[in-house]
Formats: C-alpha cells, sequence, structure tokens
C-alpha cells in the first residue's frame, strides 16, 4: 500500500490517504508449513502469437496466512504449444498445453486454451483485433450469427451499456445493484433492461431511453461516452469539462487531437473504438461510482490539466518500477512522505520517500527496483 500523511480534513483534524498495491514478494516464517495453492481458475485462454499473464497464485499456510506468490517460484511446461517468459504465456500454435507451477514443494496443474486465428472473417486484419481478442476472452462483446463481427459498425448506446457493465460485473457497485431488485420503472420487456436499471440506479441521464426503447438503438456519439465515463467517475460536468477529464485522466488520446474540438463529441463510435476505449479504463484502474446529483466544479487544476482533487493514481510495471501521481490541495507546495508497503496481511514497510507538492498539490513520484531481496 502507499500511504500519504501530512493531510488534513476540512475541520482541521490529521488525516491520510492509502492506496492499495500487490506485487511484492513476502517471505514467511519457515515454521508454518505451507498446505496448497490454488487459483481462481485453472484455465488460461490465450490466441495463437497472443500472450497472457499467469493468474494470481494464492499460498495458504497452516497458521491461516495467504498470500500472493510473487517470486521464488517455477513455472515449467513440456509443450511446444507454448513459451513462457517470466508470468507471461505465449501461444505458439493451436492447441492445449499444461503448466506446472511449483513453490516451496507444492505444486499446481494449469491448462492453456490456445486458440487459432479469430473465427470472424473480419477481425484478423483489423487495427484493433486483439482489444477485440481480449473483449471476447472477457465475454463482454460477442460477434454475428454470419461469422462477422462487424468492428467498424456504429455502436448502440444499449450495446455500449452491456459491454460497460459485464466489463464491470465484477464490481462492488454491480455486485450490490444486482442484489437489489428493480422497479416496474425499468420493466419495459427488453434485453438491454438490466443494463438502463443500472445506469438510471447510478444517476446517469437516460430516462428518455428507459421509457423509449427505440432510442436505446441509436448509435452513441463520443460525447455521450464522455458524460458516461465522467459521470460513473463520481464527477457532474458539463460536456465540455467531461471531455477534459477524460483527456487529465489519460482515457483518451482525442479523435485528431488532445482538444475538446479534437475529441470530435459529434461523431458515432464504432464497435472496435467502444472496446479499445473500456480496455483502456480498465488498464488505467477506473472504477464506476454513482453521478452525483449536483455539478460538480471543474477546479483550476484541471483546467490545467491536473486531476480533479483528490486523486491518486499507481501503476506498477515489470520491471519492479512504481509510477505514482496525485493531487491533494491539502499538501500545495509542500513536501510530505509517501510509504510504500508490501501486501497483506503483513503490509511490510519496504521503503518511505519524500516528495514536494506544487502549488495546486500536485506531485508524482517513480520508485524502482521494488522487488524485495
Amino acid at each position: 500500500s502507499v500511504n500519504i500523511t501530512g493531510l488534513r480534513k476540512i475541520d482541521g483534524t490529521p488525516a491520510e490517504i492509502s492506496y492499495q498495491t500487490h506485487f511484492f514478494k513476502i517471505d514467511p516464517s519457515r515454521t508454518n508449513e505451507l498446505q496448497n495453492l490454488s487459483t481462481q481458475t485453472k484455465e488460461i485462454s490465450i490466441k495463437q502469437n497472443g500472450q497472457a499473464e499467469l493468474p494470481t497464485v494464492i499460498a495458504s499456510y497452516s497458521n491461516g496466512l495467504r498470500f500472493t506468490v510473487e517470486s521464488n517460484y517455477k513455472l515449467t511446461t513440456s509443450s511446444d504449444l507454448i513459451q513462457i517468459n517470466g508470468n507471461i504465456i505465449k501461444g505458439i500454435k493451436p492447441g492445449r498445453a499444461e503448466l506446472l507451477f511449483e513453490y516451496e514443494g507444492q505444486q499446481l496443474k494449469l491448462t492453456v486454451n490456445i486458440s487459432g486465428r479469430s473465427n470472424f472473417s473480419d477481425v484478423d486484419s483489423h487495427w484493433a483485433s486483439s482489444a477485440i481478442a481480449w473483449a471476447i476472452d472477457r465475454e463482454i462483446a460477442s460477434g454475428y450469427k454470419d461469422g462477422t463481427f462487424k468492428p467498424n459498425n456504429p455502436i448502440t448506446e444499449a450495446e455500449f451499456f452491456a459491454m460497460l457493465f459485464k466489463l464491470y460485473s465484477n464490481s462492488s457497485m454491480v455486485q450490490s445493484m444486482k442484489k437489489s431488485a428493480g422497479t416496474a420503472y425499468y420493466d419495459r420487456g427488453a434485453w438491454s433492461d438490466e443494463y438502463y436499471r443500472f445506469a438510471g440506479t447510478l444517476n446517469l441521464d437516460v430516462d428518455d431511453s428507459i421509457k423509449d426503447i427505440k432510442l436505446r438503438n441509436q448509435p452513441i456519439t463520443r460525447l455521450q461516452v464522455a458524460r458516461i465515463v465522467a459521470g460513473l467517475g463520481g464527477r457532474n460536468y458539463s460536456d465540455d469539462d467531461s471531455i477534459r477529464y477524460l483527456f487529465n485522466m489519460g482515457y483518451t488520446s482525442g479523435k485528431t487531437s488532445a482538444t475538446v474540438e479534437g475529441y470530435a463529441g459529434d461523431d458515432k463510435l464504432t464497435r472496435a473504438e467502444a472496446i479499445v476505449f473500456l480496455k483502456n479504463l480498465y488498464e488505467l484502474g477506473y472504477d464506476i461510482w454513482p453521478k452525483p446529483l449536483s455539478p460538480t466544479p471543474f477546479s483550476e487544476n484541471e483546467k490545467n490539466g491536473g486531476f480533479p482533487d483528490n486523486t491518486v493514481r499507481a501503476i506498477y510495471s515489470l520491471d519492479h518500477s512504481l509510477f505514482i501521481k496525485g493531487t491533494f490541495p491539502e499538501v500545495a507546495g509542500k513536501t510530505f512522505s509517501v510509504h510504500i508497503n508490501g501486501p497483506s496481511p503483513l503490509s511490510k514497510r519496504l521503503m518511505t520517500r519524500s516528495v514536494t507538492a506544487d502549488d495546486y498539490g500536485n506531485f508524482s513520484l517513480t520508485i524502482t527496483g521494488l522487488e524485495e531481496p
């Protein structure tokens, strides 16, 4: 976890912010016996010439300690269908291969399914083919009965909501909405009713589409997507500020340039563009929250390209480097400490770094060599 201290609440009392990360090695006491290794999935699906990361493997000890195995393991295969490079598995030829994960005398067998060329006749040579494969693998998108995916077709509002909420189906927000009973207001006898119930519950402006199913089948515009993403990011911005929010957070680079005009808000979004956009959100740690009912002010810092107030992002790379960027007005112009801890349950302090924020409270920090010796 990353702990930022030296902050104060509005009432003047001390405060701190913690940001959880999970990527460091823990060397448990040898007095505890490793009982088993487990993972959420024992099957890995990749495409030929594609690659995937090793699933998270959990080690469970006799004293109840459980943690993610990050190092000191052995990963092998006797198959020529795949190649292993660190924790990355690459598909070489179509077929089914086995992986053997070994750690402290325990073994875990995993299966890798390597699929050949896409079953869709219009995907393999498309510029977004890898992103489309990613979406299909996560079952957030599918093709048509005629064997095509139609990546260049405009995506409808209903299709976009379906992809979005399928992608975040395991989030606490969506899980909570799934458990709650819907009202008759959302029941229009359409396949997309549930997704519009989610959107309405999260305060998105979808009343017209809930009442008139025909509107759901209209192509969605890039501006509508900006409103949705900003709204579910916990912001109630104007149209232009919603677009600026996407730029500031790194969610888009625009269509022709990184400006409101270059974003081309009136243009339709294609199926391929929607998938690439959602993949980018997902990989940058975007999560969904209810849209505020009251307008959100767009700060002077945001007008200059900064993060919204009280926002932090930590990105860990496979070269064991960590990039942290954030904005906290409470530390504007101050030097404060950032503590880097290992993962739960031990949360061992790995290092502490000092960083100085600018006049708006913006700061950034790059830390290398984070793997414990």
